[in-house]
């Protein structure tokens, strides 16, 4: 697997704490993509991103795509991250 390390940016944004609701209603979520759209969505003003997967790592398998998202609605997002894993 190829790892790249980022450069620490210096943050200008806030964390908009009201947004950790939505963050923790997302674990729950029927949606499998909402974990990754609400991490988005609270890191997005701090971190200028645009795209977020979430993976499990489980011992001795391979890594597996939990949660993808991104700002365009990019519906291949989870093939390009299974592909990766």
């Amino acid at each position: 697997m190829r790892t790249w390390r980022l450069e620490r940016p210096n943050l200008t944004g806030q964390l908009d704490v009201s947004r950790a609701t939505g963050l923790v209603a997302a674990i729950g979520a029927g949606d499998p993509n909402a974990f990754a759209t609400e991490l988005l969505k609270l890191f997005d003003e701090a971190l200028s991103v645009t795209q977020c997967t979430v993976f499990a790592y489980e011992f001795g398998n391979r890594p597996r795509t939990m949660s993808v998202a991104d700002h365009r609605g990019g519906r291949y997002l989870r093939d390009v991250a299974d592909t990766y894993a």
